[in-house]
């Protein structure tokens, strides 16, 4: 999917989670939009699945455990 039916489904599962990440995720497209203005060039953006990884200043049972407090609430 690409990066606009990614938002819109977040936001449709949990609006509230999805505020969290909303932010980044938006102005990700205005960069795109950006560009696409400066230069004439449109970005590929493409949202697929993948592994959580870990961190500089984090471990990848530190990201588990912050996963699963959030979706318990």
């Amino acid at each position: 999917m690409n990066l606009k039916e990614f938002i819109e489904q977040c936001f449709d599962k949990n609006p509230w989670h999805a505020m969290h990440t909303a932010e980044d995720l938006i102005e990700l497209q205005a960069i795109e939009q950006r560009l696409n203005l400066k230069w004439g060039i449109e970005l590929d953006i493409k949202v697929k699945p993948a592994e959580r990884k870990e961190g500089r200043f984090f471990g990848k049972s530190l990201i588990d455990s912050v996963i699963k407090d959030v979706r318990k609430k």
